[in-house]
């Protein structure tokens, strides 16, 4: 339902800090879409909305469509 051909998910279990200190999180889920309408449109897709009932129901978080981010470049 997430992953397919055209879209690359991604978990980090990361250290994080909220600043301020409202909304903690210690895992970062992303998903790498071809293109940002391509994102849209998964996520008001009739597979989506099943995933994000089962979701909404277990767990809580924020999703945030970001465009134009590169992965980071080892040193």
């Amino acid at each position: 339902m997430l992953e397919s051909e055209e879209t690359v998910v991604n978990e980090l279990a990361i250290r994080t800090d909220s600043l301020p200190a409202e909304t903690p999180t210690n895992r970062i889920v992303v998903i790498e879409f071809p293109s940002h309408e391509h994102a849209k449109a998964w996520y008001a897709s009739a597979d989506y909305r099943v995933a994000m009932a089962i979701r909404q129901s277990a767990s809580t978080g924020t999703l945030i469509l970001v465009e134009g981010v590169e992965p980071a470049s080892a040193p």
